[in-house]
């Protein structure tokens, strides 16, 4: 887990009344919810701690579906607007479980407890490249 990530979202853009203002083009987000069936905290053989993470079948489908259409690209993994990863596609992933590292047991336990009722978010936009 990392710290503080601001939202990716951008402010809408506020025009005044009879100023001309030029067009601004606004930087394009894609962002795909991944329905998750069951996140638990763990540790891998390492000794490291994990969140193993079980995707239902239509998340399973939309990861594959958005990791094909951005292979080479730099995605982030998010949960409720904060960051848990952030990797480069490398091929198109048809998993249905993923394995996240934490800083921690009680960091691994927090994202496990917030998966149960929150998506993963898939993001790919200006601010996946930083």
């Amino acid at each position: 887990m990392t710290g503080a990530i601001q939202p990716l979202i951008a402010p809408p853009l506020i025009a005044e009344p009879l100023v001309a203002q030029p067009l601004v083009a606004e930087p394009l987000i894609l962002r795909e919810r991944i329905a998750v069936a069951e996140a638990h905290a763990t540790r891998d053989a390492g000794n490291t701690d994990i969140v193993s993470i079980r995707l239902t079948e239509p998340g399973r489908r939309a990861l594959a579906a958005f990791t094909r259409k951005h292979v080479g690209k730099t995605i982030e993994l998010t949960l409720g607007g904060t960051s848990l990863m952030r990797t480069v596609i490398r091929e198109p992933l048809a998993t249905t479980t993923l394995s996240l590292v934490a800083e921690n047991a009680a960091a691994a336990h927090q994202t496990a407890a917030a998966l149960a009722t929150h998506p993963l978010d898939l993001v790919l936009g200006p601010d996946a490249d930083r």
